[in-house]
């Protein structure tokens, strides 16, 4: 058990961690649906802006335009998620003030048969696999620093995914961790074929451009920090998602040239196999939500549903 604990304690500790976000994501997610108002204040009120078409909200008699007058029996400006992110989310009543004049109270849970649980179900699925996998990684490749790179992809992105349910319903954590994990994971997975196909005598990129990428993405990390303190309105969602569209590229764009390059070698098989999987797994997430969202900040299908191809 000490020697497990010595050449793999950080491998655990990331699984430990995974896990206590997993449940903590996993109690939010079940607590509060996802309400889907977007808000604005006029003149000292809060004004429905957007109904999100697939949140609670979307199949309640509530209208864009609408004034928003209480919020769990409190000011809307006292919310967490309409003081920091102008919506209505981690709410379980919403009071407000329809066109009509006439003021309605509404409490908000989930409905039987609610779609929400569909869109549930695979993230929770997909983050007790990457936890379980990983865990297998961890006590069959004790020594192996590859396989850690490849836990700590694994964890990241079963993580990530199920963070981004936490993050649409306001919660800082969940926003916190899908900002550090949407990228990151696709870094530790550049990162980890640079080991990897060592093994082959394979070199997928060199170090200096590896480090360029943990730089790149440390920049990117910090403007998002400072426009979130200092309220500077970049467009967070849109320098993410660039910067995501543009990990994706290089990975496919270097896995395809260097399988290109060695036909002969003992990785050519496994070269093959990798960039097929990826360009199967992260396509549809690329072209039916990134690609729409950064030309023309909507999405064709929704990233819950297009995610879902990252199980492959």
């Amino acid at each position: 058990m000490k020697k497990i604990l010595k050449t793999n304690g950080s491998g655990l500790l990331a699984i430990f961690i995974a896990l206590v976000l997993t449940s903590y994501f996993a109690v939010i997610i079940i607590k509060f649906p996802l309400v889907g108002l977007e808000v604005v204040e006029r003149n000292h009120q809060w004004i429905v802006d957007q109904v999100y078409k697939n949140g609670w909200a979307s199949s309640q008699s509530i209208e864009e335009g609408d004034i928003i007058k209480l919020v769990n029996g409190k000011e809307p400006a006292n919310h967490s998620t309409v003081k920091c992110f102008k919506r209505v989310e981690l709410a379980k009543t919403i009071t407000i003030l329809d066109k009509k004049s006439k003021i309605k109270t509404f409490s908000i849970s989930y409905s039987p048969m609610d779609k929400q649980y569909i869109y549930l179900l695979f993230p929770f699925i997909f983050a007790v696999t990457t936890i379980s996998l990983s865990i297998l990684l961890c006590r069959g490749c004790k020594d192996d620093r590859s396989a850690k790179l490849l836990i700590y992809f694994l964890l990241a992105t079963g993580v990530c995914y199920l963070s981004a349910f936490a993050s649409a319903r306001g919660d800082m954590i969940g926003r916190i961790t899908n900002t550090l994990t949407l990228t990151g994971s696709l870094i530790l997975f550049i990162h980890f074929l640079k080991r990897y196909l060592l093994r082959f005598n394979l070199l997928f990129i060199k170090t200096e451009s590896l480090l360029t990428l943990y730089i790149l993405n440390t920049i990117v990390l910090l403007m998002l920090a400072v426009n979130h303190i200092w309220k500077l309105n970049f467009h967070i969602v849109i320098i993410q998602l660039l910067l995501f569209l543009l990990l994706i590229c290089f990975l496919l764009f270097n896995l395809i040239k260097l399988h290109l390059k060695s036909k002969n070698s003992d990785g050519h098989p496994v070269l093959k196999i990798i960039w097929i999987t990826l360009f199967l797994a992260f396509s549809p997430f690329v072209c039916l939500y990134v690609i729409p969202i950064i030309l023309m900040k909507k999405e064709l299908v929704p990233a819950e549903i297009s995610a879902m191809f990252l199980i492959i």
